[in-house]
């Protein structure tokens, strides 16, 4: 069950990793071109945030990745809504905690939580597919033993 946990908690944090990677090279293309001093500062905040906005999704994907390995109790691995929630649960509070945050501030399609709630869509996603592998995998474990 550990060799299991392991290779599942590896695959959910280089995901997580990539999609940080990819987040930040997006920030990096970004255009900061500015005519005045005012919108060059401004440019250089919205630049601060982003940046501080991927920190925070990397300290949460490894957080919530550290999470799966609450499959080792057996009250969580075989209960299918306890295991669900250390695969799901803290990224889908973060992308509710995002959702709000970007409708709360502003509708605008390039406030710097817009590219962060597709970065985090795509992991809730990936993560849910593993978490269907997962169940899978111990499935058909419980029926061989």
């Amino acid at each position: 069950m550990k060799k299991i946990l392991f290779k599942y908690w590896l695959a959910n944090f280089l995901l997580g990793f990539l999609l940080y990677a990819v987040h930040r090279t997006i920030i990096s293309i970004t255009d900061t071109t500015a005519e005045t001093d005012f919108k060059k500062f401004l440019s250089l905040l919205e630049i601060l945030l982003n940046l501080g906005f991927s920190l925070l999704y990397l300290a949460v994907v490894f957080v919530s990745s550290i999470t799966l390995f609450l499959n080792l109790f057996a009250k969580i691995r075989n209960n299918f809504y306890a295991s669900l929630l250390t695969f799901l649960g803290i990224p889908m509070a973060g992308l509710i905690f995002l959702l709000f945050i970007n409708f709360q501030l502003e509708h605008d399609s390039h406030y710097p939580t817009s590219t962060l709630i597709i970065i985090s869509v795509i992991y809730i996603l990936f993560t849910g597919i593993q978490f269907l592998m997962f169940r899978k995998k111990i499935g058909s474990q419980v029926y061989l033993q």
